[in-house]
């Protein structure tokens, strides 16, 4: 796992509410936990242990927008 992974936790019960998808913000190398922004947090970002997550993408694989992207809008 690296910064910008975008993660969900596969064990959550998804009958109760929906799957919350969160962006590794911090990785400690040496430890077992992860620093995760949930996008359901209201911006608090939470540290989790790594085996609770699966990684589903990365934040540089959107890209980023540019001024030619959103000004033509």
């Amino acid at each position: 796992m690296k910064k910008g992974d975008i993660v969900i936790m596969p064990s959550q019960d998804t009958s109760v509410e929906p799957t919350s998808v969160g962006i590794l913000v911090s990785v400690d190398p040496e430890g077992g936990v992860v620093l995760v922004l949930w996008n359901d947090a209201e911006g608090v970002a939470y540290e989790e242990p790594r085996a609770w997550l699966a990684v589903i993408g990365n934040v540089a694989k959107f890209g980023l927008a540019t001024p030619t992207d959103w000004q033509a809008y």
